[in-house]
């Protein structure tokens, strides 16, 4: 099982663990390094606030990621997903500009990336055992904690991808 540095809090069925992490960074809590972890969300959401079907079976996670927010942020977190997702589970996993993961063509996962009083804070989800929506793709793994694992160690790998700057994350996003 992948290895990584945030500490993770398993929720149930939640209106959004992206709305979640937020409040509590509003409230004044220092959350970088907090993974929330749901089963399911009934109120998830992506870019420009668009809807994002989250039934139970999928990888649904916001984690807070300091107070860092680089303008290419976004494009280097999804090519660390992207490469943990296809190291771990065997299949090439592809980034479309912005935030969005694609696996043969068609949407496997989105992100959002936010910054809540002066704290980032991503949001990930990941078609894996759910039903995709329409046109989407899923994982169809067994193991969806494998899987979530994979997306925070591949969000490690974008911290420290964006830490490098804008031309290391270029050449990173061309190739995934």
């Amino acid at each position: 099982m992948a290895t990584h540095g945030f500490e993770v809090e398993r929720l149930g069925s939640v209106p959004s663990t992206q709305d979640l992490l937020a409040a509590r960074a509003r409230a004044g809590e220092d959350v970088t390094g907090i993974c929330l972890r749901a089963t399911e969300q009934t109120k998830g959401r992506g870019r420009r606030g668009t809807a994002w079907t989250s039934p139970p079976g999928g990888s649904y996670q916001s984690v807070g990621l300091g107070r860092e927010a680089w303008p290419w942020l976004t494009l280097a977190l999804g090519a660390g997903v992207a490469g943990s997702l296809g190291e771990t589970c065997g299949v090439v996993v592809k980034v479309k500009w912005p935030n969005d993961l694609f696996l043969a063509g068609r949407k496997l996962g989105g992100m959002i990336t936010e910054v809540v009083a002066g704290q980032v804070i991503a949001g990930v989800g990941v078609n894996v055992r759910n039903a995709a929506p329409e046109g989407g793709a899923t994982l169809d793994r067994d193991d969806v904690d494998a899987v979530s694992d994979a997306v925070l160690v591949g969000l490690e790998r974008g911290l420290a991808l964006a830490l490098a700057g804008g031309e290391a994350v270029r050449e990173a996003f061309a190739a995934v």
